[in-house]
């Protein structure tokens, strides 16, 4: 593996025959601009938590690359990165919180994007030529699929609308229900962020009810183990819309909920 290396920046990678996962290593701070371009034999990369910049163009067009393993310092992803890895399954960004522009544009085998950070933006282009299957706006949240979007443009409007409706506090942004209540319980409970909370009590009746209808098991957890906010006198009324709907696992919540509250 020839790498090189100037000033913690990887300049150039050159691979050797045959070579086909890179480990870059620890002390490197940024991947330079075109470091891997056209790399066609590079199948598997990981960068450690030293990295905290990759630049434009740093991996593209190659085809042939499965699997990045992201460090825990990457602030910075430049434009067109990852464009036309096309064989590239998934995005796992554990610490990223900047702009995402075109950089995995036309990534046609992509099937997951998973962020841990509600500060990141996305042009709403971002994602043109990808088929992403499953999305994460953050680790403890439920795995949102595809069929809460239509398509890459609508994945990132409506990711946008996600994080803009938690930094400004307005809960009126229309976005699917079945997907606004529980990343707003989630919200709640990763931030204690008081107009999360206010949200979810305002309308805890009809979250509720349509929680049990749709089976929504983690989000009626969520409320009636992490949080007190079911009036007593509703109770039973949930109770028994969960029995009659067969949902044996949200009625058992909502019985140790009664039994804890009552």
């Amino acid at each position: 593996m020839a790498l090189e290396i100037k000033n913690g920046v990887l300049v150039r990678y050159t691979p050797e025959p045959d070579e086909t996962e890179v480990t870059v290593p620890d002390g490197v701070t940024e991947i330079g601009e075109k470091a891997f371009q056209e790399c066609k034999t590079l199948t598997a990369v990981t960068l450690p938590d030293s990295v905290q910049i990759i630049g434009r163009f740093a991996f593209d067009e190659c085809t042939n690359l499965v699997s990045v393993q992201f460090g825990n310092g990457i602030r910075e992803v430049g434009w067109m990165s990852f464009a036309f890895c096309k064989s590239l399954k998934a995005a796992h960004l554990p610490a990223f919180s900047g702009d995402i522009g075109w950089d995995f544009l036309m990534c046609e085998g992509m099937r997951e994007l998973w962020l841990a950070s509600e500060e990141i933006r996305f042009n709403y282009d971002a994602f043109n030529g990808c088929d992403i299957e499953t999305v994460k706006l953050h680790p403890d949240d439920p795995v949102m699929r595809r069929n809460y979007y239509k398509n890459s443009y609508e994945l990132g409007k409506f990711i946008n609308l996600t994080l803009d409706m938690f930094r400004s506090g307005d809960y009126t942004v229309k976005i699917p229900t079945f997907v606004k209540y529980p990343l707003t319980i989630l919200h709640y409970l990763r931030t204690h962020d008081e107009g999360s909370a206010a949200f979810i009590q305002k309308n805890l009746t009809r979250i509720l009810k349509e929680s049990i209808e749709w089976g929504d098991v983690d989000f009626v957890r969520d409320i009636t183990e992490r949080t007190d906010w079911i009036p007593q006198k509703n109770i039973d009324k949930f109770l028994q819309q969960a029995e009659d709907r067969r949902r044996t696992e949200i009625c058992d919540l909502l019985r140790r909920y009664k039994e804890t509250h009552g």
